[in-house]
């Protein structure tokens, strides 16, 4: 009995989990315990450290002491800007079937792993490569949750998940997924990752800092044949941290402003779709324009108000957007 539970336990799969982490000392506690309190535990934690000036080393390495999965930790030489740099190296110093990439400052609740687990095996024909989930936003300091679900904002995108009521989510057909992620990021890269599908795509495109998760699940549901799975549960608790990447405005619209340029060439076949991308892309350069003006970044803003110009010229000629059809 006791070989047969060994050979069971050393067969099921294995969850390796890495965290990127940059002046984390405040909160890498709650990032580390929301994964070691897991239903499922990981077989490992990567914690890649961008360079940190803080004491986030010696807080990782006290909780490593007491944690009931082995914590590795590795510095990179210099920071390098962004999570994924770091992340990207972490890859290659785990072993898991699986892969799970969290930032320092968020959490996961305790049952997500099982869930992301149950979603890879309700259809084990499928080649799912990405398990993922809603997630809830708290701010930081105080707690207190500032949007319970984030796909409660897009339910006219979301029906046919919204309606699902499966622990184990919809598995999404190639074009639902395209058509989902043209009209709103929900598709977060922040749930599960099988290892294959991360070695297909030789994980994060590193010439993106704010929003290279988002391109990464664009370049799963068009460049290869994984499939994603959503559930309508919120599995993640992301924290809302004043100064934090994403808070940058400007960074942030100038890359999605050029995703979304990239993107609008993947689906010139679709219409639907090209519609949606490109309804993006106006709204993008528009609050774009719209803050660097407001901040004086004039350099950005000569930049951007040409080709603003040039779509609201586009919408005042075709106001049903038939040139896009």
């Amino acid at each position: 009995m006791f070989d047969s539970a060994f050979w069971i336990l050393l067969m099921a799969p294995k969850i390796s989990v890495i965290i990127p982490v940059y002046n984390g000392a405040r909160f890498i506690r709650d990032a580390l315990h929301s994964v070691c309190t897991q239903t499922y535990l990981p077989a490992e934690v990567v914690v890649a450290d961008d360079a940190s000036t803080d004491n986030t080393r010696e807080v990782i390495a006290e909780f490593a002491r007491t944690a009931p999965v082995p914590i590795t930790l590795f510095s990179m030489e210099k920071n390098t800007g962004g999570p994924y740099g770091p992340a990207k190296q972490a890859f290659h110093h785990t072993t898991g079937d699986y892969i799970c990439v969290l930032d320092a400052d968020d959490k996961y609740v305790p049952e997500a792993f099982a869930t992301y687990m149950a979603m890879f095996a309700a259809d084990p024909k499928a080649k799912v490569g990405l398990a993922t989930s809603d997630y809830l936003t708290f701010e930081d300091g105080t707690g207190t949750v500032m949007c319970p679900s984030y796909f409660s904002h897009y339910p006219h995108i979301l029906k046919r998940v919204l309606d699902d009521a499966s622990p184990t989510g919809l598995l999404l057909d190639p074009h639902e997924a395209i058509k989902i992620m043209c009209g709103a990021y929900v598709i977060i890269f922040k749930g599960m990752i099988a290892r294959p599908a991360w070695e297909a795509l030789g994980g994060p495109n590193l010439s993106y800092i704010s929003v290279c998760d988002y391109e990464f699940v664009w370049r799963l549901v068009t460049q290869t044949d994984f499939r994603v799975r959503l559930v309508n549960r919120p599995l993640l608790n992301y924290r809302r941290t004043p100064g934090s990447m994403s808070s940058n405005e400007i960074v942030v619209s100038l890359e999605m402003t050029r995703l979304f340029r990239t993107m609008l060439t993947s689906v010139w076949n679709r219409p639907e779709s090209r519609i949606e991308v490109r309804r993006q892309l106006d709204k993008e350069l528009f609050d774009l324009a719209y803050v660097s003006f407001k901040r004086r970044a004039f350099r950005t803003f000569l930049r951007v108000a040409p080709a603003l110009a040039v779509t609201r010229l586009r919408r005042a000629m075709w106001p049903d957007r038939r040139a896009d059809a």
